[in-house]
């Protein structure tokens, strides 16, 4: 990937003159864009493989704004990044199939795990320091992600959609054992408020 970018930043330094920043930020920017664009791609090939587009789209619509607001481990390389991603994205979607503990007892831990996530979050990592006034705004907002989602969780509960039920509390275990991971990880940049 760093080559790839590499090669796209000289072409863009033959053709245009730009300071020093704003190289740096152009870098960022298209890196950026490059591993996503791969991420959605592989994404979006393991869903059509496993023939599980809804699940899926349920695990990302209760993954990405929780973890966007708290945080938690980050691999240290773009790679083991996205291999750790393909592999919780299948084992979750997978092992949705084959759980079969009842639909009462998955929401109970459902709920459990959001106030387990709205205690431990947001987690502070090293590429990314926040100051208190913004871990405070992290944190009120990712309990209002948490609420929806509780909310979502109970109708679908009532719905009697079980493996919904499943997915969604198994991309909360998910969250709770990379904030827990994370707390590991970067002890020493969290933030006591």
């Amino acid at each position: 990937m760093e080559q790839a970018v590499d090669k796209i930043m000289q072409r863009i330094d033959e053709s245009y003159t730009l300071e020093e920043s704003e190289k740096e930020v152009l870098r960022f920017g298209i890196q950026a864009a490059m591993e996503l664009t791969l991420n959605l791609l592989v994404s979006i090939f393991i869903l059509y493989k496993l023939h599980m587009i809804w699940e899926g789209l349920l695990f990302f619509g209760i993954f990405i704004p929780i973890r966007t607001l708290a945080g938690g481990y980050h691999s240290d390389t773009y790679l083991r990044c996205l291999l750790f991603s393909v592999l919780t994205l299948t084992g979750i979607l997978i092992a949705s199939n084959y759980i079969e503990l009842s639909i009462s007892l998955m929401l109970a831990a459902i709920l459990f795990l959001e106030g387990a996530i709205a205690w431990i979050a947001p987690v502070v990592n090293a590429d990314r320091p926040v100051s208190k006034r913004e871990y405070r705004m992290f944190k009120r907002r990712l309990k209002i992600v948490l609420l929806a989602d509780g909310i979502f969780s109970i109708c679908l509960w009532r719905m009697q959609c079980g493996k919904a039920v499943n997915i969604i509390a198994l991309s909360l275990m998910l969250i709770l054992i990379t904030l827990i991971l994370g707390k590991i990880k970067y002890k020493s940049y969290q933030i006591s408020v």
